[in-house]
């Protein structure tokens, strides 16, 4: 058994010094997890806020961290929970290992999967899956080592895609139903509180230059086990509803302000219309030894092993005729000769087609390009923080719910928007789209 000078200590740029489990460090130290290093935390944003150059390696890091103090300090609070070292240990790598799957750009691929393989149901989360396997494999001794087992690989897994349809069966979920509060700790389903996002909310803003007024170490340190209705949940004190809410309304304003910034939406058309131009020229090798497209590499660990955002340069730089297009498009975006916005408008409805807008003019709906927005607090209309669990000082092991009238009477009332931004693809359509989109808003009578 490895002692405590295997434990090695990361010095973060947001939550300072972090200490990391040996077995941590060995997965750290893989190529399925070194991997991440050359995956934008959030892609294209880069190219509109210069700071935003973080990775999915530190943010996973990270969310490991955050698992380790949270779960640590319910077990600290509550010791008849029977929180188990094992526990502990799986909960910190199933942080570590929840992002193994993002691809290039990380959820620009999965935008790109979805128009190049529309009938695909494929997402990261499962990919993760996929990876986490191959590196439990590959290191299975090491597992062992720290008593980790098939059961607890599982457990890892079923923390990952936060798997609540727990059974009878310990052997196929990892752990029994009275171990229920742990699946919502690093991806959390039901209301959307989890370490994950706490990570990446302190990252993000950390390097988009944005102000971060949610304490996320506040929240953690009133996190407390209940039993409701059969379950065991985590509810949070009831003095903290606002800061919940500061939560959510921070996740809306991100989205809003960087993630579906309109340039940002804008050169993430340009690069997915690249990839679709590239897909059957762009190729990895797969596990049969056969070439795979940029599609058919997301069923293939080995090639997709070797997917990451490197890929942007390889075609930027490839002198193939097959990647002319797709290398024009990344040579706009690098020289900043993006497509032209038009307007945008804010609609409850689905998006308008081109040609709503275009009319009878084929050559122009050639050239605009719409991107649909979606805000919303993280449940889409719903307001999520009535799916909150919360306790009082008074009665600790009760569960209560708080409306947001007994709040406060300045919060939101609905609580999900679409915006539809236009864009024109070619400078010399700018005049005739903008007569179009004007026309066609008017009519609509949907102005801003």
């Amino acid at each position: 058994m490895n002692s405590e000078k295997d434990y090695k200590i990361f010095n973060d740029s947001v939550h300072g010094c972090m200490e990391m489990h040996p077995l941590c460090v060995k997965i750290i130290d893989t190529p399925q997890f070194q991997r991440l290093r050359n995956i934008k935390q959030l892609g294209l944003v880069y190219f509109v806020y210069p700071g935003a150059s973080n990775n999915r390696f530190e943010h996973s890091i990270g969310t490991c961290h955050l698992a380790k103090l949270m779960i640590e300090n319910i077990h600290q609070r509550q010791p008849g929970l029977s929180i188990t070292p094992e526990d502990i240990l799986c909960v910190q790598i199933a942080g570590l290992c929840h992002d193994l799957g993002h691809g290039p750009f990380s959820h620009t691929y999965e935008h790109f999967i979805k128009r190049a393989s529309p009938d695909s149901n494929w997402r990261h989360e499962d990919t993760s899956l996929k990876i986490f396997d191959d590196l439990y494999n590959e290191n299975k001794n090491e597992f062992e080592k720290w008593k980790l087992n098939e059961k607890d690989k599982n457990f890892i897994k079923n923390l990952i895609r936060s798997s609540d349809e727990l059974t009878d069966n310990p052997e196929k979920t990892g752990r029994g139903k009275e171990k229920q509060f742990l699946y919502q700790i690093i991806s959390n389903k039901e209301n959307g509180i989890d370490v994950d996002k706490w990570d990446y909310f302190a990252r993000d803003c950390h390097h988009l230059g944005v102000k971060n007024n949610f304490d996320h170490l506040r929240l953690m340190k009133f996190a407390r086990v209940i039993r409701h209705d059969g379950r065991n949940i985590i509810a949070y004190r009831d003095k903290v509803v606002e800061d919940i809410y500061n939560m959510f309304h921070l996740r809306r304003s991100l989205h809003k302000n960087a993630y579906q910034h309109k340039v940002v939406n804008c050169i993430s058309e340009m690069f997915i219309e690249a990839l679709l131009g590239a897909k059957d020229h762009v190729t990895r090798i797969g596990s049969d030894g056969n070439q795979k497209g940029l599609v058919e590499s997301k069923d293939d660990m080995k090639a997709y092993s070797q997917l990451t955002d490197n890929i942007f340069e390889e075609i930027l730089y490839s002198t193939s005729k097959e990647l002319k297009n797709s290398r024009l498009l990344l040579e706009r975006i690098i020289r900043r000769q993006l497509y032209s916005f038009i307007g945008e408008v804010r609609s409850c409805d689905d998006a308008p087609s081109i040609q709503c807008i275009a009319g009878d003019d084929k050559e122009l709906a050639n050239q605009l390009v719409i991107c649909e927005t979606a805000l919303d607090y993280g449940c889409k209309s719903s307001n999520p923080v009535n799916k909150v669990f919360f306790y009082s000082k008074q009665s600790p092991d009760e569960i209560t719910s708080i409306p947001s009238n007994k709040v406060s009477h300045m919060l939101p009332k609905t609580f999900s928007e679409k915006f539809m931004q236009v864009f024109v693809k070619d400078e010399f359509f700018m005049e005739r789209a903008k007569r179009k989109f004007t026309k066609w808003e008017q009519k609509e009578k949907s102005i801003l």
